[in-house]
């Protein structure tokens, strides 16, 4: 018998995941508008499944050490990065999300009534971002907006609110295009199949 590649195998039915068959989906943040929900979901460029997490604690009984399940950390934080175009939308979008959600860029020079410091005024509500991951198609083919059955899993962080906008640095002698950062912190995520009815039972969230 000679030797197998590790790739023919009924688990690799087709070729592994790639790490950039994903997209970003906007539509259940209500805190932002049609039009940057939009946006932001054409230039994201980079997400991630957030990792899990649960404490455990040491007890000793009969001379031995048994390690117990504590606390698990259910919130965190998520970064999505995003290209700029030459208008810079994103930075419009992103900065105005900020002006709604946390202190109002006007603030320290007091500012409209109507613009300035609307944290008190405008609820968060539950702020979704999704992250479908993409499967190919019969021709392994990867398309955005695709239909349930090209989407391998969906990733969902509720209760997501803006913490961070990173900086960018403006250079003469580099190349690269405009990025932009922008940090959420959610309170809990659920990885779900497409057309599943969101459960806690694991042997259904993974069928």
């Amino acid at each position: 018998m000679g030797i197998q590649s590790i790739w023919s195998n009924d688990f690799y039915e087709k070729p592994p995941q790639p790490l950039w068959a994903f997209e970003v989906v906007w539509n259940q943040y209500s805190d932002l508008p049609e039009y940057a929900q939009t946006l932001l979901h054409k230039a994201a460029t980079s997400g991630k499944i957030a990792e899990r997490k649960a404490n455990v604690v040491p007890t000793y009984f009969g001379g031995a050490t048994f390690m117990h399940i504590a606390r698990a950390d259910n919130a965190d934080q998520l970064t999505i990065e995003f290209n700029e175009n030459e208008n810079l939308d994103v930075t419009q979008a992103l900065q105005a999300l900020w002006n709604r959600t946390a202190m109002n860029q006007d603030w320290p020079e007091g500012g409209k009534p109507e613009t300035t410091n609307p944290v008190y005024r405008y609820p968060n509500g539950d702020n979704k971002i999704v992250i479908k991951i993409l499967k190919p198609n019969d021709n392994y083919e990867y398309g955005l907006d695709c239909a349930d059955n090209f989407v391998s899993k969906i990733i969902t962080f509720y209760n997501c609110k803006i913490i961070q906008i990173g900086e960018t640095e403006f250079n003469y002698t580099s190349d690269e295009v405009m990025k932009l950062s922008a940090t959420f912190s959610f309170d809990y995520m659920k990885v779900t199949n497409p057309t599943q009815t969101i459960t806690n039972d694991l042997a259904g969230a993974m069928a």
